[in-house]
């Protein structure tokens, strides 16, 4: 089963799986697609935590436009000064003991790192770093310190629910909101290593009560007969 899917193939195919089995009219498409994340996410989970599995297909690309907020705890004496953040909540990503597992960029291309105000009010007295910008993530939303002219950045990395990136406006480099979404789900493929398929499939039929492994067993039986 080593190969990309759209959620609507992957439910199609767990639906056959479950055939095998039961009925699987009782499973509304709905509850087969949580079923099916929940699984997904358990399998890229231990990856992750690995720290040896940053495989492309289980990436996805996040547009996001920022806007120019007050920030009230400003250093050195906590004034109000401004700073970008994100227009929307950022999707939920996976995290390991290694830390983030995704990245925050320009459209340029310039990777940016993670950091606080204090690191922000730091790089002042560096002499290379001076003007780099910094990213920290509060409250579900993202945050932009020591560049207030970025109007949009891109954050690359392992979502935990891909849909969620369907509800999120695609935007321009300069912030501007497109007609399009970052995630078309029923054309674009759920962010999975085909590789990794199978395993989420016998994870999702262990899950709804069913085993592959009894159901070879009794086919074994029978053919032994």
């Amino acid at each position: 089963m080593s190969e990309l899917r759209t959620i609507d193939s992957h439910v199609s195919f767990l639906r056959k799986m479950i055939k095998q089995f039961s009925d699987d009219t009782s499973y509304d498409d709905e509850f087969l697609y949580k079923i099916f994340i929940d699984s997904r996410n358990t399998i890229l989970g231990r990856k992750f935590e690995e720290g040896k599995y940053n495989n492309p297909f289980n990436l996805q690309k996040l547009y996001v436009p920022l806007d120019l907020v007050e920030y009230e705890e400003c250093l050195p004496d906590g004034t109000i000064c401004k700073v970008r953040r994100s227009r929307y909540k950022i999707p939920t990503y996976f995290s390991s003991k290694f830390g983030d597992s995704f990245r925050v960029m320009t459209f340029g291309g310039k990777n940016i790192s993670s950091g606080n105000l204090q690191d922000s009010y730091n790089l002042q007295f560096t002499r290379t770093r001076q003007e780099d910008a910094l990213y920290e993530i509060t409250n579900g939303y993202l945050t932009i310190f020591n560049n207030n002219h970025l109007k949009s950045v891109l954050i690359i990395g392992p979502a935990e629910d891909p849909l969620e990136f369907a509800e999120f406006p695609r935007c321009n480099p300069d912030g501007t909101e497109t007609d399009q979404t970052c995630f078309d789900p029923h054309s674009q493929v759920i962010p999975l290593d085909a590789k990794l398929n199978d395993a989420v499939y016998e994870l999702c039929l262990k899950k709804l009560g069913f085993s592959l492994q009894a159901r070879e067993d009794e086919e074994n039986d029978h053919i032994s007969l």
